[in-house]
């Protein structure tokens, strides 16, 4: 559904796997058959379907049926709109990107032996691929993930911590109130989001623009991890290339995991 796919950067852990469901059409299921087949509460089902603007549960499988008619008489997949998605938010990338910046957070990363990634849904997900890369070369990354963990967290760290902030639509508030406090206590602050006007770039040390998803025909056929992604990649391959220990230590790990 649409209105999913474009509401899934807000969700929690526990919405986002019921959102995945339904996106990946999922079959029709009584809210207790939904409830035992993905392991959560009936009450986190109908927090999921408030949250998306309906009434209950019924009126949400309802809606998902009608679209499920829809999509069985037009299956029609445009593969040179998904190409053109693709193409365009290269080109996003490119022009919104600062090198300066990228070379900056490399060096934060270089000075920081402790990083705290913060994001929600999604952004979380871009989290863990990049702890994935810094932990093989000595880091040690936390992942937070969910609003309240945001909140505990930036109220201890301090001056020598670093903050990566993810955010594609740089809107969310949790994630504002967090960083501000974070700031406050005198932690290093980076950004990346797909929002020029997002209020967190006011408490950024740096921050790098990427492409944002807004365009209609995009939603629900290109992952909102992409644009994030591209970033990740450009910042640890900044970072990987300054120290060739850095890359041994890579390749050292790799041998470790699958050369046994």
């Amino acid at each position: 559904m649409l209105l999913i796919e474009s509401m899934k950067l807000e969700f929690t852990n526990v919405e986002t796997v019921i959102a995945q469901h339904f996106l990946n059409r999922g079959e029709s299921l009584t809210i207790s058959e939904l409830s035992q087949k993905l392991n959560v509460s009936e009450a986190s089902i109908t927090r999921f379907s408030s949250k998306l603007g309906f009434n209950n549960y019924k009126e949400l499988i309802y809606v998902y049926n009608q679209e499920l008619k829809i999509k069985s008489n037009n299956n029609i997949v445009s593969d040179n709109l998904m190409i053109n998605g693709y193409m365009d938010i290269i080109r996003q990338v490119v022009e919104k990107v600062d090198i300066e910046s990228i070379k900056n957070i490399a060096n934060l990363i270089c000075t920081h032996k402790i990083i705290h990634v913060l994001g929600l849904g999604l952004n979380g997900i871009v989290g863990s691929d990049l702890k994935f890369r810094l932990v093989r070369v000595g880091k040690y990354v936390e992942v937070v993930s969910d609003a309240k963990s945001m909140q505990m967290v930036a109220s201890i760290l301090e001056e020598d911590n670093l903050v990566l902030a993810l955010t594609l639509r740089g809107k969310n508030l949790e994630m504002l109130e967090s960083i501000k406090v974070a700031k406050k206590n005198g932690a290093k602050v980076v950004l990346i989001t797909g929002s020029e006007d997002s209020p967190i770039i006011e408490y950024a040390d740096y921050y790098v623009l990427t492409a944002n998803l807004d365009h209609e025909d995009w939603v629900g056929s290109i992952s909102a991890q992409i644009p994030m992604l591209i970033v990740i990649d450009m910042i640890f391959s900044e970072y990987i290339l300054r120290d060739k220990d850095l890359v041994e230590r890579w390749l050292d790990t790799e041998k470790a995991v699958f050369c046994k």
